[in-house]
């Protein structure tokens, strides 16, 4: 029942995944150049179909995130991790969900790395080639509200992504995906310490849809945040 629960849920994952691939995906940015790979052909191109997708996958990984939640009491870490591993890896394909954030944190990012302080000024700010058209025009007037850490990642993944939204967005991602593992490492350590199964633990904690979706689906800046928030305690 376990490796059927997990299989269940990573074909959620993967039906979200195409799901949100689809061309005009309302899940995602549908500016151009926000995101360069996409399923513009095939069965399930029309928008709708993608949409039917993404719920499904939300349904199937919901149901299958219950159902380990229930057994997972005795089942080694190992298991646990191994689910993790398959479940996020559709995740790490796929463009920014349900936000637009993290162009806001790679605009900042250049901002930062050109050796202007973010602190007094805004993405809007940025001249020449930049990512300041992606972002939401909610935050482009907007100076940073993180911290100098945040902020020194972000200048390095500019260095290295240069003007490359894909390098740009997978680098936050797995910042994001840092700070997913460094809850997986931790909770379980929690868990003992007051006398709870680590199993469940983890499910709750990790194995998550929103901390999945969300923190990792989003790359959003949470979850190092909660990441060394969970380790400090």
């Amino acid at each position: 029942m376990f490796l059927g629960h997990a299989a269940t849920g990573f074909l959620g994952v993967v039906l979200i995944a195409l799901g949100v691939l689809q061309a005009g995906s309302p899940f995602t940015s549908d500016l151009r150049g926000s995101w360069p790979l996409e399923l513009s052909s095939g069965p399930f191109s029309h928008q709708w179909a993608g949409m039917l997708l993404v719920y499904a996958g939300i349904v199937l990984l919901l149901g299958a995130w219950y159902c380990l939640s229930i057994g997972s009491a005795e089942r080694p870490l190992r298991h646990l991790y191994a689910v993790l591993a398959a479940w996020v890896a559709p995740l790490l394909v796929i463009p920014p969900l349900f936000s637009r954030d993290v162009y806001a944190y790679a605009a900042l990012g250049q901002l930062t790395e050109r050796g202007i302080n973010p602190y007094r000024h805004s993405p809007a700010a940025l001249h020449g080639p930049s990512f300041l058209h992606l972002v939401d025009p909610l935050w482009r007037q907007a100076h940073a509200p993180y911290g100098p850490l945040f902020m020194d990642i972000g200048r390095a993944l500019a260095a290295i992504s240069g003007q490359s939204v894909l390098a740009a967005v997978e680098g936050y991602r797995l910042v994001a995906l840092a700070g997913v593992l460094l809850i997986a490492a931790s909770v379980p350590v929690i868990a003992r310490s007051v006398g709870a199964a680590p199993g469940p633990a983890f499910v709750l904690a990790v194995l998550n849809p929103l901390v999945l979706l969300y923190l990792i689906g989003g790359a959003h800046n949470d979850a190092l945040m909660l990441g060394l928030l969970v380790a400090g305690v």
